[in-house]
């Protein structure tokens, strides 16, 4: 051991080299001295530093006297008090700080977006009256007018009459104008526009020709009215004929496509357009009737791409024209 110490006198820069190889070297020392050292206070002695911290060896002098004589910031500084810092420990500290910026912007996108979407669901239709209110004052309260230069209704309601009781508590208090003051549509239905003793296939097409827009109400008892089916028949006719949007589904009950599709006569508009269908959720009933309304004032020309040879397949078999147009969302 008195070797050892002497050694250490004779070359005291000799113990910073052992500490930096091998801290533990020095477990079985029991007196020290370390004066006339020039420590370099960087990351190389941080394991010195921790040693120096925790051993139970007894020095010759005060640890305080130890002390850093580089780098200039750390020059003089006690080495026990000195503020190491490694570069790869401040890399680690940057990602630490980063991941953690990363976690909280994330649970709190998170928890944005998942009570955002909760809200949507359970006050979506109280969220779409607000965005009505909103888009009314934008455009002044003004709504789009039907033309009523060439038609006499703007609608023409073709249902069972099995279903009227739902059709006037649904449809005609929310679209027709003498149901309500605030309603602008002219709707035709059978029990109030029907002329009495007019042949009733007369009086279908005179509805549909007089109306801009036949609303076809399908439900289980319209599949089994054959009055309906024709109905609707000659309402397709005439959308094939004139090349115009002009019929439009509604499909009310638990109907499956696959049995709809059953039924030749809407077999082909069902296989090519878009139908609506009645919301199940009345928190949805203000945007089906803002997207009907839409739908039924809106008077857009089928998409075709060569009308002289359109007409031509719709003389030879008008079933086999092969139309589309957007009649819901």
């Amino acid at each position: 051991m008195s070797e050892l110490y002497t050694i250490l006198e004779k070359f005291p820069q000799i113990e910073e080299i052992i500490f930096r190889v091998d801290p533990n070297l020095f477990n079985t020392l029991s007196y020290l001295s370390l004066l006339g050292n020039d420590f370099r206070c960087d990351c190389k002695l941080r394991d010195f530093q921790t040693w120096l911290n925790q051993t139970n060896v007894i020095f010759s002098h005060s640890i305080e006297d130890v002390t850093c004589a580089s780098p200039e910031d750390q020059y003089k500084v006690s080495v026990v008090r000195s503020s190491i810092q490694c570069e790869d420990e401040e890399d680690e500290r940057s990602v630490e700080k980063l991941r953690l910026v990363l976690f909280i912007f994330c649970s709190a996108l998170i928890t944005l977006f998942t009570t955002s979407t909760i809200i949507y669901m359970c006050q979506r239709g109280n969220i779409f009256k607000l965005y009505k209110k909103l888009i009314d004052k934008l455009v002044d309260g003004k709504q789009q007018e039907p033309n009523p230069d060439r038609f006499l209704y703007d609608v023409y309601l073709c249902f069972s009459s099995s279903d009227i009781k739902w059709v006037e508590r649904a449809l005609l208090k929310r679209l027709d104008s003498q149901f309500s003051e605030q309603n602008t549509l002219r709707c035709c239905f059978e029990e109030r526009d029907f002329i009495p003793g007019e042949d009733h296939l007369t009086n279908m097409r005179n509805a549909i020709q007089n109306s801009q827009k036949t609303l076809c109400v399908v439900s289980e008892r319209f599949l089994k009215d054959g009055w309906c089916l024709e109905t609707f028949n000659l309402a397709q006719c005439r959308m094939l004929v004139e090349l115009k949007d002009i019929l439009l589904v509604l499909v009310v009950g638990n109907i499956p496509r696959y049995r709809l599709l059953k039924y030749e006569q809407l077999r082909s508009y069902i296989e090519n357009r878009r139908y609506l269908m009645w919301p199940d959720d009345s928190q949805d009933l203000e945007w089906f009737y803002d997207q009907l309304l839409h739908k039924i004032r809106q008077n857009t020309k089928v998409k075709q791409t060569n009308v002289k040879e359109k007409d031509k397949e719709v003389e030879n078999n008008p079933e086999a024209a092969h139309v589309h147009a957007d009649t819901a969302v």
